[in-house]
């Protein structure tokens, strides 16, 4: 049974699949869809003369006249592509292939991961052009009440990433994440030890392997993956130069650069750290010896922490002797990336200045310093509210 269209739309032309309004050109009236169309040309192949073009359907004239003129209106400025049929999941591969020479080993393993995890079960089979940020909307709250919050946010920036990629290639004009929120995380309480702990496991571990370890975590702020990476050669006087650092990559412990130009750096370390690192030589030369006494080849790393056998030591493996030593006296259960928390909040609070402490802890910019650490500044702002009394009382005292 024939289905007519609306009275008040006219039908005077015929044509293949459907009538065509006068006045109106490429709009007509699909019977068999039982929707007025348009088609509107894309492209001709300068080779074949193919024309590929680009169709729209409605339930009245009227509303197929609205997305025509919008598709003229792109045409127009540059921005009328192609149908592409290439899914979220084939352009993640190309823009890993493409990301693959430029970042970090780690960072690289990390994305292939989470993008293969958690985007592209969300996301995968639709096509780049179809996506709309209410896709990438859904993703984000399907994975904030699934996996969490952080993991919510770092598909988002995956898929931001993504399309940023394909904007930049002119596959698609705009990129729809970027009209998306990412979720909030609550933020946690910042965890960290007391002078009296510190000193409580400090003398806990004293003549343990790694004992100069934490030593140089507490006094410095370096990250994990920084105090691995460490050689002998880093060493001149009392400067220690960070210029390489120790991660997993695929179960193996790999040595690379710095994952940012701040990362890279020099600390200047005081007498008792360096004290502590004449011992740790002095364990380290023992331990290369009783190598070559087995038989051991010693490699050429010139770590100051390496495994026994002088080989690049696994991160978690800081960690496994990290819990054992902590459980095991009266401190509180804190991670050991919280030891560079317990560095920076003592700094500050024996008035360290910011931007100096921004650049022994390797942040890119002080605001990042101020942000993470402001719960510190808050009080030591309050310290500084001192009286005018006070102020001109120290000043006349200097002045004599």
């Amino acid at each position: 049974m024939k289905t007519s269209p609306p009275a008040a739309d006219t039908r005077p032309g015929k044509r293949t699949g459907g009538k065509r309004v006068n006045g109106e050109g490429t709009i007509y009236y699909r019977e068999d869809k039982n929707l007025w169309c348009a088609i509107i040309t894309v492209s001709r192949h300068p080779g074949t003369g193919r024309l590929t073009r680009r169709t729209v359907y409605g339930k009245t004239q009227k509303e197929v006249h609205t997305k025509l003129q919008g598709l003229k209106k792109a045409q127009a400025e540059g921005t009328l592509r192609a149908p592409d049929r290439t899914t979220l999941k084939d352009w993640s591969a190309e823009y890993l292939q493409n990301a693959k020479g430029r970042l970090k080993a780690g960072t690289y393993q990390s994305y292939e991961l989470n993008i293969r995890l958690y985007v592209l079960p969300h996301l995968g089979n639709i096509r780049l052009e179809q996506l709309t940020a209410r896709d990438v909307t859904h993703m984000i709250n399907a994975l904030a009440e699934e996996k969490g919050v952080r993991t919510s946010q770092y598909a988002r920036m995956l898929v931001s990433l993504m399309l940023n990629y394909a904007v930049a290639l002119d596959v698609i004009p705009r990129n729809v994440a970027k009209n998306t929120k990412p979720p909030k995380a609550e933020r946690k309480e910042m965890l960290f030890w007391e002078p009296p702990e510190i000193r409580t496991f400090l003398q806990h571990v004293k003549g343990h392997r790694l004992e100069s370890l934490f030593h140089l975590a507490l006094s410095t702020g370096m990250r994990k993956a920084e105090l691995l990476g460490l050689r002998w050669s880093d060493l001149t006087g009392d400067t220690l130069s960070i210029r390489q650092t120790v991660v997993r990559i695929a179960y193996t412990p790999t040595i690379q650069t710095p994952k940012t130009d701040a990362g890279t750096r020099d600390i200047i370390l005081d007498p008792t750290t360096l004290t502590h690192l004449q011992a740790r030589r002095a364990d380290w030369e023992t331990e290369r010896d009783l190598a070559a006494q087995t038989g051991t080849p010693w490699p050429d790393h010139d770590l100051i922490y390496p495994d026994r056998n002088g080989q690049p030591l696994m991160p978690w493996r800081i960690d496994h002797h990290w819990r054992a030593l902590r459980d095991s006296c009266p401190v509180k259960a804190i991670r050991f990336h919280d030891l560079r928390h317990t560095y920076a909040t003592l700094a500050i609070a024996s008035g360290m200045d910011v931007r100096m402490l921004a650049e022994r802890l390797g942040h890119a910019d002080a605001s990042i310093t101020l942000k993470v650490y402001s719960h510190v500044l808050t009080s030591q702002r309050r310290r500084a509210a001192i009286t005018l009394d006070t102020l001109l009382t120290t000043a006349e005292r200097d002045a004599t």
